[in-house]
């Protein structure tokens, strides 16, 4: 059988949230107002602009957000050729605001790729596979 996938589309299509073998009750992504964060370098990471504040939560249970998810959640966030720019050759990476400092996305711990446009100086596309999350803010940077 196969799987139902939810989709969630925010930021004019910049940020793709999808939940797939929805549990009952169904799961939603939800967009958050970013608030206040840090845009100067913490923890070797510094900050470009600041692209999304996801959520996860149960359908009917509005403003609770989980933070263990019991199925992976898959966010895929373009980046833009002013990124790539502002990254001055450096490696684009993706990170959150942990509330203190700017924490990496990596392959091993949240499964994160970059994947760039047929143009890649158009830009691409970063996704990530995440089991556990909250809501921190999330940013380009280097």
């Amino acid at each position: 059988m196969p799987s139902l996938i939810s989709q969630f589309v925010f930021n004019d299509g910049e940020v793709v949230v999808n939940i797939a073998d929805q549990p009952s009750p169904a799961l939603k992504a939800v967009s958050l107002p970013v608030g206040t964060v840090n845009m100067q370098p913490t923890s070797g990471f510094k900050p470009i602009r600041v692209v999304a504040n996801i959520a996860i939560e149960q359908e009917g249970n509005s403003g609770v957000y989980l933070t263990d998810l019991p199925k992976p959640v898959k966010i895929s966030i373009r980046y833009r050729a002013a990124d790539q720019t502002a990254a001055a050759g450096k490696p684009l990476r993706l990170a959150f605001w942990n509330g203190a400092q700017w924490v990496r996305l990596t392959a091993s711990k949240h499964g994160f790729s970059l994947t760039p446009d047929a143009d890649p100086q158009q830009g691409g596309v970063g996704s990530l596979t995440l089991t556990r999350w909250g809501d921190p803010p999330i940013s380009w940077g280097t």
